[in-house]
């Protein structure tokens, strides 16, 4: 038996929690602009309680804490790598039951491993490196973040609204939800019972309306600030981190400048980390229950074949069904008019509702995949075709009942603006424009509901950078020139890397010979 004690000082063993803790940093890093630091306490303290329970068994098993210690170190790398090898043996061994198969490899691999080897100072070693780079790698992404724009002043210069005006304003962004004539060329499926549901109330529905970035944080970033990304920053970021769009989102400047104007602002939220505070004084309670680190991790463990997975897609139901009911409650306006900021994840994945609201339950991975990705961990194209309309048509019933609400509330007509952070993305590539096609990705829903004054200034083609200017114009008098409406992509890897492409909408060549003819009706 190999070992590495030549002598009587003999090295004390510390890996096993430190390659657990690895694992939960390593995460982290990767996600650090979408995960809040205090989301690291839950995870730290379970996987270092794991890691000792674990060296436990193995110390005892062996009758050594060496080689216990090496026992639990390498089954906590099977462990948490369990998502990535049973990947490769389903492509590669579909003819074997995967998760016996790895159970038995798991516990041949760990046996041989602590009997042929007690490398401790090795181990400990590597181990306090990884952790360390891991650490490192988290921290500099942290440490990179900046160049975000001062919204301050933002009103300066603007009329007042009358003493006695108490227009509401309520800013509802439904994720994902794409345009009618987009929907029903891609998915097969149609919402022309909710964009007639919307018409009949007095909505103003943008029939060419499409999205000036195509992901949610530079998309609701640059709504909130009323401003292109490229405009907000004093210098072009040229990193990959995402908190300064973050923080551009918390600090905008449609809570700034109506908070200058008497307004209290509330946000309701779905779980979606980067879209948290949303910038407002008050943030309707809505405990995220799994947070997204947990939900990543648990993911590559042995447990996502468990039950652990039902109560996530039960969590999503509950958060969501929650935010609409908060939406339909929060009541008429009173001498403080509210400026009310939704971030509704739905349609996106994941798909946890059928069209009337009965739970659906994908057999795939959870999680907030989209596009490439989506077909990549969580399901096929007929998955996200019936998933997504499915979804769309509840989310529209629901919506319905929250304008009903808000409409019902005695006092001044109020301003609600539905829109569609970006469109569906069953044939998005997140990395490749070549292999996206733009116009289902970037048509929107946008549709506005207020006042003479805000309705006669919109338009067909209109982009949610102009969607604040239009309502401060229309409501204050703010004398906010319109930007040109034009929409970029960028990969989600490098996400300042904009491709401006806006002369590619509204044309489908090429794609339209791409898109199965038996896809999926709508789900009514």
């Amino acid at each position: 038996m190999a070992s590495d004690e030549s002598g009587p000082k003999i090295s004390v063993p510390i890996h096993p929690p430190l390659v657990a803790l690895f694992f939960v940093v390593g995460v982290y890093a990767a996600n650090v602009d979408m995960v809040p630091l205090s989301n690291l306490i839950v995870p730290l303290l379970v996987a270092a309680s794991f890691a000792l329970c674990t060296w436990a068994i193995g110390a005892l098993a062996w009758r050594d804490v060496r080689r216990g210690a090496v026992a639990a170190s390498g089954f906590i790398v099977l462990f948490a790598t369990y998502s990535f090898v049973v990947t490769w043996m389903s492509k590669n061994l579909d003819w074997i039951p995967v998760l016996p198969l790895w159970w038995c490899l798991t516990l041949v691999v760990t046996f041989l491993l602590s009997w042929k080897v007690v490398w401790t100072k090795f181990f400990n070693v590597v181990s306090v490196f990884l952790l360390a780079v891991a650490m490192a790698q988290a921290m500099l992404v942290i440490l990179k973040a900046g160049h975000v724009a001062s919204s301050s002043g933002a009103t300066q210069g603007w009329a007042r609204p009358a003493t006695d005006s108490r227009t509401d304003i309520y800013y509802i962004v439904l994720d994902g939800f794409g345009r009618t004539d987009q929907l029903a060329r891609v998915m097969g499926s149609t919402d022309t019972e909710f964009v007639k549901g919307l018409q009949s109330r007095g909505f103003f529905v943008a029939k060419g309306s499409h999205s000036n970035y195509c992901q949610t944080e530079l998309s609701v970033a640059s709504s909130l600030n009323f401003e292109f990304i490229q405009d907000l920053y004093s210098t072009k970021p040229t990193d990959t981190s995402r908190a300064p769009l973050e923080q551009l989102v918390n600090n905008n400047r449609a809570a700034h400048a109506l908070r200058e104007l008497g307004y209290k602002s509330i946000a309701v939220t779905t779980g979606f980390p980067p879209l948290g505070s949303l910038g407002a004084d008050t943030e309707m309670d809505n405990a995220p229950g799994w947070t997204l680190i947990e939900t990543a991790l648990l993911q590559m463990t042995p447990l996502r074949t468990s039950s652990a997975l039902g109560p996530m897609f039960d969590q999503r139901r509950r958060l969501l069904n929650r935010a609409f009911e908060e939406l339909t409650s929060l009541g008429p306006p009173d001498l403080q008019p509210k400026f009310v900021i939704a971030h509704i994840l739905a349609p996106h994945p994941p798909f946890v509702f059928g069209p009337n609201g009965e739970p659906e339950r994908s057999r795939h991975l959870y999680g907030f995949w989209d596009g490439s990705d989506y077909m990549t961990y969580a399901g096929t194209a007929e998955d996200y075709r019936v998933g997504y309309s499915g979804q769309a048509v509840y989310v529209g019933k629901r919506i319905l009942e929250i304008v009903d609400a808000i409409l019902r509330n005695p006092g001044p007509k109020p301003v609600i603006i539905l829109q569609g952070d970006h469109g569906s993305k069953l044939h998005l590539d997140q990395n490749r424009i070549e292999k996206t096609d733009l116009n289902e990705v970037f048509s929107n829903l946008t549709a506005v509901y207020g006042p003479k004054s805000v309705i006669d200034r919109l338009y067909p083609s209109v982009t949610p950078v102009n969607l604040f200017r239009i309502v401060f114009e229309g409501l204050f008098n703010a004398h906010l020139p319109l930007k040109p409406d034009e929409s970029f992509y960028s990969p989600f890897e490098k996400p300042y890397e904009f491709t401006d492409v806006t002369q590619r909408l509204g044309s489908t060549s090429g794609w339209a010979q791409r898109i199965p003819t038996d896809t999926a009706t709508a789900r009514n």
